[in-house]
Order: structure tokens, then sequence, then C-alpha cells
């Protein structure tokens, strides 16, 4: 996960992902499959999510964004564009508040975590004489308080070994910035960010606190050798501070991983190839190599094929990533000193361009495939008790294909995007082969987006598609509960009106619009084990678990939100 291609994102701030970056900010996202590694570092094992942040030249001069939900949450954005001569600018600030508690599965404890969510971002940039962008400068802050547990369950409770509850106290800031130095025509990029987050968090009476802090800094050199040669090489250090009050951390883990990597990209005819390597210091690894090679060769300009392998590598730091070892009443184990994960993978993916009249429809294949090595999966089956963390004697694999197609209609205002993936998601240990839990056996989407052109109101169709996931055993030894998860599907609608559209350089925008999340109504019912005796570990092998989840929590959602932009 990268933020404006910088790899800022720590173990802690994986936790929430996507959930813990504020919509006002983001621009685009932008997801590269297959192995990235040579470019963004050895953790990029299978692709890399970038998310690229407003661009304050882009930006409307004054905007908001408010919504009400019927679950009880609200949300209100304010930003502004400033600018003066080449310097232009752009902030924001988000405040989202769900304090309402529901329990519609009547198991005791509420449905959805109150939370309450503050973002502020702010960036700058600098253009030269022509335009060019020479520099920027971002800031953003992000906090958040979320607690779970049954209604009666408060923030003033937090340890209570008489209620069992939740509660996380979020706390993150980033800097960034980047500059290409003048007269080297932007062959030269510098970049840099610093970020610290800490989190405060009660699991029951299990108190986690940790901290964490990213230095990065990276320099790139991108040069056109000839018309068929480009090269691409730099150098990056980061520095990662992390400690935690629990076992697995006696002391402050201090990371410095130096690197150096570069890339050619040679293009003959229809066909590219592109190759690479980076190396990268591990103070407790050594050398870490992450060769990548990849080809793309489009014959016509309606076909598209593209191939690529490389290697991975992946320090894992198990309290940060994996929140199951503190939640429950699950005691944690681990079986050895933790080696890192080290990964192969290969993609291949197809693009056709088919022509239907005016209406050319889009379709692509993907395959994917990876194979890990000490690969860590946390074992929830070798006791009721115990959640042990070990790596695998053996080998994990995730592989699969993807088939997708997008379509935009002239004749009539439609446009409609479909996509199905089949996924083998299993390890390999001891001989034996299993499949990964949680890991679902396919997956879907559909969308479609229609206007009525008299009213010129917008209408919007998302569906989702989730095949069965295998669950951890003991439920089904212990409980009773299903093995395997049912196939369930989740539909969404919006209609969106605009009422003023901003028209040339100047004007005032409004639009309105009202959304229907799961639609069906459609819940897994709880997600709880034995809730009735939380704090009791050996309650005739029966413990206290909150991680029976494979489905959605929150049924039918309506909400309504108004969106103002000022040019």
């Amino acid at each position: 996960m990268l933020i404006d291609g910088m790899p800022i994102m720590g173990a802690l701030a994986s936790v929430y992902g996507l959930n813990g970056i504020s919509p006002s900010i983001i621009d685009q996202v932008e997801v590269i499959k297959g192995p990235q590694s040579t470019l963004y570092g050895t953790q990029a094992l299978g692709g890399v999510v970038n998310v690229l942040t407003k661009d304050p030249a882009n930006t409307p001069t004054l905007s908001t964004h408010a919504y009400a939900k019927s679950t009880g949450e609200g949300s209100i954005s304010l930003a502004a564009s400033p600018e003066a001569d080449r310097v232009k600018g752009f902030v924001s600030g988000t405040a989202v508040r769900m304090e309402n508690d529901f329990d519609d599965n009547d198991d005791g404890f509420s449905d959805t975590a109150r939370r309450s969510r503050l973002a502020l971002f702010g960036k700058g940039t600098l253009s030269g004489p022509d335009g060019e962008r020479r520099a920027s400068v971002a800031a953003k802050f992000y906090g958040e308080n979320r607690t779970g547990g049954p209604p009666n369950f408060t923030d003033d409770l937090r340890g209570s070994d008489v209620i069992y509850g939740e509660s996380i106290y979020t706390r993150r800031g980033e800097l960034m910035a980047e500059a290409w130095p003048p007269g080297l025509d932007r062959r030269l990029r510098l970049s840099g960010a610093l970020t610290y987050h800490d989190q405060d968090s009660y699991y029951g009476t299990e108190h986690y606190v940790g901290t964490q802090k990213i230095a990065f800094g990276q320099a790139t050199w991108n040069q056109e050798v000839s018309a068929s040669l480009r090269v691409l090489a730099g150098a990056s250090a980061r520095y990662d501070v992390y400690d935690d009050n629990t076992p697995a951390t006696a002391t402050a883990e201090h990371r410095l991983i130096p690197g150096v990597f570069g890339q050619g990209e040679y293009a003959i005819g229809a066909l590219t190839v592109l190759g690479g390597l980076r190396l990268d210091h591990h103070e407790e690894h050594g050398l870490v190599t992450a060769p990548r090679f990849s080809a793309k060769y489009r014959p016509t300009e309606a076909t598209t094929v593209r191939a690529s392998v490389g290697t991975g590598f992946r320090v894992v730091n198990v309290f940060t990533e994996d929140h199951a070892a503190l939640t429950g009443s699950r005691e944690v184990v681990f079986e050895e000193s933790l080696d890192p994960e080290r990964s192969r993978s290969v993609t291949v993916s197809l693009e056709q361009i088919i022509p239907f009249g005016a209406n050319p429809l889009t379709l692509s294949i993907d395959g994917f495939y990876t194979r890990f090595s000490n690969k860590i999966i946390p074992n929830y089956d070798r006791s009721p008790n115990l959640i042990v963390y070990e790596n695998l004697d053996g080998f994990s694999v995730t592989r699969g294909f993807s088939v997708g197609g997008n379509q935009n209609f002239t004749s009539i205002p439609l446009t409609y995007n479909a996509s199905f993936t089949v996924s083998d998601v299993y390890t390999q240990d001891a001989g034996r082969r299993r499949s990964v839990t949680y890991a679902p056996d396919f997956t879907g989407s559909f969308g479609a987006t229609y206007t009525l052109p008299p009213i010129g109101v917008e209408v919007e169709y998302a569906g989702r598609l989730t095949g069965p996931k295998r669950m951890p055993d003991y439920y089904v030894e212990s409980f009773g509960r299903d093995r395997w998860s049912p196939t369930h599907a989740t539909h969404d609608l919006k209609i969106k009106k605009e009422f003023l559209g901003v028209s040339g350089p100047t004007g005032i925008g409004v639009d309105t619009y009202l959304s229907v999340e799961n639609i069906l109504n459609y819940t897994q019912g709880s997600p709880l084990v034995d809730a009735s005796a939380p704090f009791d570990r050996d309650n005739d092998g029966r413990p206290f678990d909150t991680i029976y989840t494979w489905g959605p929590m929150v049924g039918r959602t309506v909400s309504v939100g108004v969106r103002v932009n000022v040019r």
C-alpha cells in the first residue's frame, strides 16, 4: 500500500487499510497487478495499491460534503484550494461520528462499532515557469476512537473484567514531500516521508499499546537512452521503529533498510520487455534480492497481452497485522522465532476490445499464481484455548483467474462492468493440504449506471458475490457451527441528482444523492462464540471469541448526502 508512490503505510496502519484514509483527499486509486517488488520494495509481493492524493490544480476553490445514515452515522467534509502565483494549495478536514448502538442479531453485543473520526489534510505544490510540477509538500493527520461491545459498554470501562468491550484509540500523522530539481528535465525525482502512528487499545482485559515511526527517502533517475530503451535507477532507505507492550517485543525494534534498484524497458515493434533487480539489506536477514521480468505484447490496438514474474520478501509483525491475536479469550503461542515470508509470483493477462458498433466491449482475463515459503498463518485448530503462530513446514499457494468486462453505450446513457474471480488458496504443511481460513473460493462484482435523460437523475447499482470460506475447525467440533460459510451476495443502489452544474472556469455545482446499501437486508447473524462467558478460558473448552465472521454484520442502510463545489 502506497500513498503518492511512497511506502509509508506501516504494519499498524495496515489493519484498517483504505478505511484509515479519508475519501475526501483521494484523487484516484491505482491498482498494479503482479509482483512489483523491484520498484516499490520487497513487500509488494503480488501487487500494489497506490493512493494518489488530490492535486490542488484540479480541486474546486471551495467544497463541502455532508451525509447522514440510518445507522446514526454522520459526516461532514470541508475543503478549500488557495492559490498564489505558481503556488497552489489544498486543505481539507473531515469529521465522522457514529455513536448509535443496535443489536439486530440479539447476541447482546452491538452489531457495529461506535466511532468518532477526524481527518485533516493539507498539500501545496510549486510549478515551474512552464507550468510543470517542481515540488510538493503534504501533511496528514488521522485520529479515531472506536468502541465495540455490549450497549452498556463505554470507554470509561476500558479494561473491565466484568463487561467485555473493545476500545481502540488511533492517532497517525504523516509528512510527505517530493521535488524535481530544475535543469534536469524532470529526470531526477527526490521524495521523502515521515510518519508517526500510535495505537492504544483494550480487548477485554488485554491491553495493547503500540507505536510505529517510519522515515523514508528515495531518489530515482529516469533516462531515455534511445527511442526504444528507457532505464530507471534509484536508491532508497527506510528506517522503521516499532514498539509495543506484548511479550513478542521485549525492546523496541529498530530496522534500517537501505536499498538500490534498477530496471530497463525495451520496446521492439509490438513487444515491450522490462527487467529489473532490487537489492535491500536487512540487518537480521542480510542481503535480499528481488528480481522482476515483465513483457507486454500488443499486436493490434484492440489486443494486449501481459506477463510478469518476480519475488517478494516480508517481515511480519503479528500483533499489528492480526488483531485476532488480541480479541477474545485465547492465549497466543509462538512455536518458534518467526522467519520472514518469501514469495514467487507469476501473473498473465489478456485485454481484448471487442467492437460492437459504437459501443465497444473491453474484456479482460487474468491468471495469477503466488507461492509463499515461511508463510505465517495463525492456527486456531491446535487447541480451543490457543492461537498458535509458526512458519509453515511447507508452503502456501494463492492461485486463480478472473474474467471481467466493461462497456459504455452511446445510444442509451448506460454503462456497466462485471467481474468474476475464482481462487484456490491453500497451505501444504507436513504433507497435508488445507484451504486457508476466511479465503473465499470465488468472488464477483457487477455495476451499472443509467442516466434518466428527461430529469438528469443518475442511478447506480453495485452488487458483490462472495463464495464459501473455510472457517476454523474448532467452531465445527465444539459449537456445531458450519465448516464452510454460505455463498452470499449484497446489493447497493444510489440515486444522484445534480441541481446546479459548474460551467466554465467559475460556477457552483450542487448535487444530492440517496443510497441504499445491502438492499436485501442480508446479514450473517452473530459472529460471537460463547458470548455469555467472555472472560472464561476454561469454560468446558468453549472460549469466547469474536471472529466467526464471514459476511455482512449490518443490514439495510439508507444514506442521504449533498455536495457543493464552488469554482
